[in-house]
């Protein structure tokens, strides 16, 4: 459906993009143990296209219609926001979690514009490819993350990559107790931590 298409691309870009400070509260680098690189003979035995059990669906169904999550993107130096995404569980059935999602831009004075929210489906069971994991030799670790009044028992993993000249450390933090999974990113340039981008989640709402 195209307009699920547009959606995931918008949200993939989004999520590209911490809150104020995201240097601020990250995890030192080299201050865990890094994963041990999968062996040849580990990655054979599982088969990447193989249906398995969706933890983005698990985590929605702790829900109930009308959850609201909100992503708030921030980059540059400033930490200025400068986009928004807004998911809301609107069905959760036997085989997906029926979504609308809207995407915002933020310019620099301020003002948003946001495209229409449109439809998207989270499916129970998915291919063991799509679902996001840590790369071999990422760093990993756990932290504890206070929401609105709430601890969630986060894993993170941090992997660096090059941006031009720039190393960047992208860092990811997931609890499968919050909707969505994914409870902030940040890309920070390892020799100028004031030069970072990233997204703070939130819960707005929950149903009832």
């Amino acid at each position: 459906m195209p307009r699920i298409t547009l959606v995931a691309v918008a949200l993939s870009a989004l999520s590209l993009a911490v809150a104020p400070g995201c240097d601020e509260g990250a995890p030192a680098p080299g201050s865990s143990t890094p994963t041990t690189p999968t062996t040849p003979a580990a990655s054979a035995a599982l088969n990447p296209d193989e249906l398995v059990d969706n933890p983005e669906y698990a985590s929605w169904a702790m829900y109930k219609p009308g959850t609201v999550v909100e992503g708030l993107i921030h980059g540059g130096v400033d930490k200025k926001p400068v986009g928004r995404v807004i998911k809301t569980l609107q069905e959760l059935t036997a085989d997906e979690a029926r979504l609308m999602v809207s995407t915002s831009f933020i310019d620099p004075s301020g003002k948003e514009a946001t495209a229409p929210a449109s439809p998207f489906e989270v499916p129970r069971r998915i291919a063991r490819s799509k679902i996001p994991a840590p790369p071999a030799g990422a760093e990993k670790g756990e932290e504890v993350i206070t929401l609105s009044g709430r601890e969630f028992k986060t894993q993170w993993w941090r992997v660096k990559a090059k941006l031009g000249e720039k190393t960047m450390l992208d860092t990811r933090w997931y609890a499968d107790e919050f909707p969505g999974r994914f409870i902030k990113t940040t890309d920070v340039n390892e020799a100028d931590p004031s030069d970072c981008s990233g997204t703070d989640y939130r819960i707005v709402k929950t149903g009832k």
